[in-house]
């Protein structure tokens, strides 16, 4: 069950549904998005309607989750947004097993709610902690999206299990087997659009970057206003963007490039998560551009899959990018260091058989 996340989200549909599909005989996926019903290959998803406002989705939306819920009579309830704990605890009182998936540290992610006033903030963090908890304490399992955010979920509920967003390398395998001569001198960026995710600072170092570089823009702009002003930067002329892409043209488009770029700014959210489309890159076999963050350097670094930078500092980004561009044999070399290692370490095969076994422990 999800109020927020498209159905086409790939945590939810293209990793988790699919893969408890191996182990139950349906699989239902309530959305939100007014997109209708649908059959996506044996998961039968449910729209309940987009919500026409944030106290709409808050009030209505909820509401109609819960009773669609009810009528699907499952045996275990997943749900995705803390939101719906209300749903989650009147569907215990039916006497429902019920999971809830924590995507990230949500009493984090209200410092960056700029409709709030500041000198409220942290106080309404803690206040969502100390719900959150509670909540959680009732639930019979927590699945954590990473490491932090199980530690903090397993003080709550010590039936948390941890299962990470690694993709699903089946998606990205064709990708590598372009020859790296073939491929554009370019860099890629897919995911949410916003200043968050430091999209200006990558459009900036194009700006002063010494090779021919351009950037591939694929997502959806949460802010029209922040999109209007990188338009009008000189470095938006060599961005190409697309848009919102479906799986297999993501695939594509990544085959087209030579760099995979993920420069998040550093926010406390942010510094502790894991990002699916750092993965992504590297199983589609790109070196990677990261931000600094000691978590992520463990990775990249370790792994000699890519260069990490100072997201803040468009100055180190496209120094990067033109090492990378400038040095085909490390670039290449640097790519197929990021496969191996989502191929034996980082990929969701390995988190599908955590998940499957946490629903055996729900229903025994």
């Amino acid at each position: 069950m999800t109020s927020v996340h498209p159905r086409q989200d790939a945590r939810i549909l293209h990793k988790q549904c699919r893969s408890l599909l191996k182990i139950a005989n349906e699989v239902s996926l309530i959305v939100a998005d007014g997109l209708g019903d649908q059959n996506a290959a044996g998961i039968a998803i449910h729209d309940v309607g987009a919500p026409h406002s944030r106290v709409g989705r808050i009030w209505h939306t909820i509401r109609k989750i819960y009773s669609k819920a009810l009528g699907l009579d499952a045996d275990i309830y997943h749900f995705h947004d803390p939101e719906l704990c209300a749903v989650g605890l009147l569907l215990k009182r039916h006497g429902y097993k019920v999971i809830y998936d924590v995507h990230e540290d949500y009493p984090l992610k209200v410092y960056q709610k700029h409709y709030l006033p500041r000198n409220c903030r942290g106080l309404l963090s803690a206040a969502v902690r100390i719900a959150e908890r509670w909540c959680s304490s009732r639930f019979d399992s927590i699945v954590a999206a990473t490491p932090e955010i199980g530690k903090f979920m397993q003080v709550a509920n010590p039936r948390t299990v941890t299962v990470k967003n690694y993709p699903v390398v089946e998606e990205f395998l064709s990708q590598v087997e372009k020859k790296w001569e073939e491929r554009e001198e370019a860099v890629v960026y897919a995911g949410g659009l916003m200043k968050e995710k430091g999209i200006d600072k990558c459009v900036q170092a194009l700006e002063i970057c010494h090779s021919a570089a351009r950037m591939h823009l694929a997502g959806k702009f949460v802010n029209q206003n922040f999109k209007q002003g990188l338009e009008q930067t000189p470095g938006w002329k060599k961005v190409e963007f697309h848009g919102y892409l479906d799986r297999k043209r993501l695939g594509r488009l990544y085959g087209k490039c030579r760099i995979g770029i993920v420069t998040l700014q550093p926010i406390p959210s942010y510094v502790v998560s894991l990002p699916v489309k750092m993965f992504e890159y590297m199983a589609a076999g790109l070196p990677v551009i990261a931000s600094d963050f000691p978590l992520w350097k463990e990775i990249v670094e370790a792994k000699h899959a890519g260069i990490c930078v100072n997201p803040a500092d468009p100055s180190e980004i496209a120094d990067a990018i033109d090492h990378l561009l400038k040095n085909p044999i490390t670039a290449e070399g640097m790519g197929r260091n990021g496969r191996r290692a989502v191929l034996e370490e980082y990929s969701w095969a390995s988190q599908e058989k955590v998940l499957i076994e946490s629903y055996r422990k729900c229903i025994s």
